[in-house]
């Protein structure tokens, strides 16, 4: 018989929970800030300008739910669209300069929050879980 707390999938979705309890914590003090909203400011800091679908692509979430979010953050002041210079018809989403500042307000907690994660899980396991992690993930775009 198949025990679920012996499945590696069980595990996986557990942490996943626990995980974005813990960064709910932190986001929340960034000021109503969910950790997807967070996704898309990192996202966004470190890509650049990016249109809605790349965004979403980025960020696995679905056309209505990214674009139900870009207009929040928009609302909220923390993102701006601009016209693509390359497609007309294309409008890029970036970061404001509040949004960078409430990025890097929160960016300045991450080593710590991953320091507090990753507390005695020495790199080489680290880097084990990664890569079984991005295999994973990588099998299962394939099945969606």
């Amino acid at each position: 018989m198949i025990r679920v707390e012996d499945s590696l999938n069980f595990h996986i979705i557990r942490t996943g929970r626990l995980l974005r309890q813990h960064l709910s914590g932190m986001t929340q003090e960034a000021g109503e800030l969910t950790p997807e909203q967070w996704f898309v400011l990192n996202r966004l800091r470190h890509r650049g300008a990016l249109s809605q679908v790349e965004l979403g692509d980025h960020t696995l979430m679905d056309r209505p739910n990214i674009s139900r979010m870009v207009a929040q953050l928009e609302q909220r002041g923390w993102i701006r669209r601009t016209q693509d210079p390359d497609d007309g018809r294309r409008q890029l989403v970036e970061l404001s300069p509040s949004g960078l500042k409430v990025h890097d307000r929160i960016a300045r907690r991450v080593p710590k929050a991953r320091g507090d994660i990753l507390d005695g899980i020495d790199a080489e396991d680290a880097a084990v879980a990664r890569r079984v992690l991005l295999k994973m993930e990588e099998n299962l775009s394939r099945l969606i």
